[in-house]
């Protein structure tokens, strides 16, 4: 490559000189300056013949030396652009989330109804054995004197087919009945005969289960035994699993476990506008209400944070 930029340089020295040439041969002026200042020492017979090639090498040595200078100047414009560029994106991100953090203060302040909040982002991966979906904390507001173990990060692995044979039931215009009846009678008995102990991974099929259940109008408690779905409650937090994987407007559930949690109403809905090329969900601590009145909670905030997220 280094030759290949040498060869060059040497070829736009003989085109300059070429340029010169044909310039003296063309121009009165340039004849007259020729005669004058050049004439008496190219035209001398005590001229060397190395005046001539040196001349080449100061404009090749020259080209070389401005040329590095140019490559110099656009390298550190390019960086500089880099950088300005970074910057950008870093103060933008920090003031999204200084909007965020905003809006969920000011919604809490101002919905009674309301003791907590938390926004989150997700990703799903399928893969063709096992699936998995990231769940990470972005941002939460939570009132005074009010315990909330929030998620920071969580993952969710559950197999691909049982989530195909799931998706297949419920995505039809009309739901399958008896399918969605065998999928269930199918995935509890596997649960029911286990003599280990049970699993996230149980749990998260048991998830699957009562969604089924919860689109058929039964109780998942009536397919399962009362001990098991205990085991599976301390196991862990399934309701955001069931919000991301179900299509409902939004996903309410409670806290079936002990201590001063146990009882709590929540609702979560997952941001479907979003522009966004991250999935976003929002999780709520309600009061007790009816369906209407979360319906309005949920609009109200939903086309607030949308505000902020769709500027990313």
């Amino acid at each position: 490559m280094k030759i290949i930029n040498s060869f060059g340089k040497v070829f736009v020295a003989l085109l300059l000189i070429l340029i010169y040439e044909l310039w003296i041969e063309n121009s009165e002026e340039a004849q007259s300056i020729y005669g004058t200042y050049v004439s008496p020492i190219v035209d001398s017979k005590n001229v060397p013949l190395i005046i001539p090639a040196l001349l080449v090498v100061v404009i090749v040595a020259l080209i070389n030396y401005y040329g590095n200078k140019v490559r110099t100047l656009q390298e550190s414009k390019n960086n500089d652009m880099q950088l300005l560029v970074e910057s950008n994106q870093q103060l933008n991100a920090y003031r999204i989330q200084d909007l965020i953090d905003y809006k969920l203060s000011k919604f809490l302040e101002k919905e009674a109804s309301v003791s907590s909040i938390q926004l989150y982002k997700y990703t799903i991966k399928h893969a063709p054995r096992n699936s998995y979906i990231k769940v990470e904390y972005v941002n939460g507001k939570v009132d005074e004197n009010i315990n909330i173990n929030g998620i920071v990060q969580s993952y969710y692995t559950f197999n691909y087919n049982l989530y195909s044979e799931f998706k297949n039931a419920v995505d039809k215009k009309n739901i399958d009945r008896v399918y969605l009846i065998s999928f269930i009678s199918k995935h509890i008995y596997s649960i029911s005969i286990k003599s280990d102990k049970l699993t996230q991974e149980d749990a998260v099929k048991f998830a699957f289960i009562e969604l089924a259940a919860e689109i058929l109008g039964f109780e998942s408690t009536v397919f399962l035994d009362p001990e098991k779905k205990k085991e599976i409650i301390n196991l862990t937090q399934i309701g955001i699993f069931k919000t991301i994987i179900s299509d409902k407007f939004y996903y309410a559930f409670s806290y079936e476990g002990k201590g001063d949690k146990s009882g709590r109403n929540y609702i979560a809905r997952k941001l479907t506008e979003s522009k966004s090329d991250q999935n976003y969900l929002f999780v709520m601590v309600v009061n007790k209400e009816e369906d209407h009145a979360y319906h309005n909670i949920i609009t109200k905030f939903e086309g607030q944070i949308l505000e902020v997220i769709n500027l990313n």
